[in-house]
């Protein structure tokens, strides 16, 4: 134990008598390591983010919607959709899509919400009670829609979590009125929060009514603005999409209609692509870190080789004394060892501050893998060892006489 001890205060010894050099040294191992630890986790915890989304918003989720084309005049510039769906279009799809659970028609429009002086700018949804099924949303007080209500088309709302703290704050809305386009609406129902899904919709920023209520209360409009289609299973996906690409262009025929004219989109797609996004990010950062470890070992390598020549004399001296070339070695082995350690310990705990930093201010879940930081430890140890294994052969192997001239 007093030889190991004394063993580890000569390394260090020998290390402070040039810290400069010492200092690179680890400093090139450090970046490398806090790199790979920081940008494995996030990627981790993002990865983990998309995954929740997916299954928090519907996984076998189908959206189907008129596309946009650009359009500039007056100073102005609008998004004008190619093609206008149809409740002929649900129906034939609900004739059609055997393997479709639910399939429902959406109308959404801009508006505002007034509620005892109070407004704010929402998003009235209307549609189907089955919407609420397939955006996973659930209840933070009162009820959904009663068949009766939704086919006489009473002025019946439910507000979404965002729209609910804007006009009532803490208060209770269930039974309260609000109004929307100068029509009031009882409400029966508010969501609990669900946020952003996979693509970037906010849900909390919705008021929800039956989509016979809008027709009748707010506008009888017969284009709707999007078709959502559940899947029995995820398997059928894709057969769904083609069917429903063909289902339209049948509908539509009087017109020529391209697949550019409408999106068939699933919310597995924007997960899929978002997560090859990530490991592509994810692999040039490991790419990056290869670089910076090998810019630090050449960094321990030509520190120990220069030390190794400069360190002649006093090498010569301890042989001399009887110092043997297995202690030599394992000395310059030692320090290498040393520094690579060194920058390893500080890279773990500086890649671990980063990542915890990233989490609390994206929100992201945590999530942590301590095998990979058992990888990370064993490549710095490995790192140091190559580096190290030459200057110290190198310095063992310098004739002891030859040394001391």
């Amino acid at each position: 134990m007093k030889k190991i001890k004394l063993f580890v205060e000569l390394v260090i010894k020998m290390l402070l008598v040039h810290k400069q050099r010492t200092i690179l040294s680890i400093l090139g191992i450090l970046f490398g390591i806090a790199m790979l630890v920081s940008v494995n986790n996030i990627s981790r915890s993002t990865m983990k983010n998309t995954k929740e989304l997916l299954e928090n918003f519907g996984s076998e989720l189908i959206v189907v919607e008129p596309a946009k084309v650009r359009v500039v005049g007056k100073g102005q510039t609008n998004y004008v959709p190619t093609l206008k769906l149809n409740f002929k279009d649900v129906e034939l799809m609900k004739k059609n899509l055997i393997y479709a659970k639910h399939i429902v028609p959406v109308v959404n429009m801009g508006s505002s919400a007034i509620y005892m002086g109070k407004s704010t700018n929402t998003t009235i949804t209307a549609a189907t009670k089955d919407i609420f099924g397939m955006r996973k949303l659930n209840l933070l007080e009162g009820r959904i829609f009663t068949d009766r209500e939704a086919e006489v088309g009473d002025r019946k709302c439910i507000l979404g979590y965002s729209v609910y703290k804007a006009l009532f704050e803490n208060e209770r809305a269930y039974g309260q009125n609000i109004m929307m386009q100068n029509v009031f609406f009882e409400v029966i129902g508010v969501f609990k929060e669900k946020g952003k899904d996979i693509a970037g919709i906010d849900m909390d920023n919705n008021i929800y009514v039956p989509i016979n209520t809008f027709k009748s209360r707010i506008a009888n409009v017969e284009a709707i603005s999007a078709i959502l289609v559940e899947a029995d299973d995820s398997r059928y996906i894709e057969n769904i999409k083609k069917s429903i690409t063909t289902l339209l262009k049948e509908n539509h025929k009087r017109v020529a209609l391209k697949e550019e004219a409408f999106n068939v989109f699933s919310l597995r797609e924007i997960a899929k692509t978002k997560t090859e996004g990530l490991n592509l990010v994810s692999i040039l950062s490991k790419f990056a870190s290869v670089v910076t470890f090998s810019i630090g070992g050449l960094g321990i390598f030509a520190v120990m080789l220069l030390s190794a020549f400069e360190r002649q004399k006093e090498i010569g001296i301890r042989m001399a004394v009887g110092a043997t070339k297995r202690d030599i070695l394992y000395q310059f082995l030692g320090e290498a060892l040393f520094v690579a350690l060194i920058g390893t310990i500080l890279g773990l705990i500086i890649g671990i501050i980063i990542f915890l930093i990233f989490i609390i201010f994206s929100s992201l879940p945590f999530t942590f893998s301590i095998l990979s930081l058992i990888y990370t430890t064993l490549i710095g140890f490995v790192l140091g060892l190559s580096a190290g294994i030459y200057p110290a052969i190198v310095a063992s192997t310098h004739p002891p006489l030859k040394s001391l001239r």
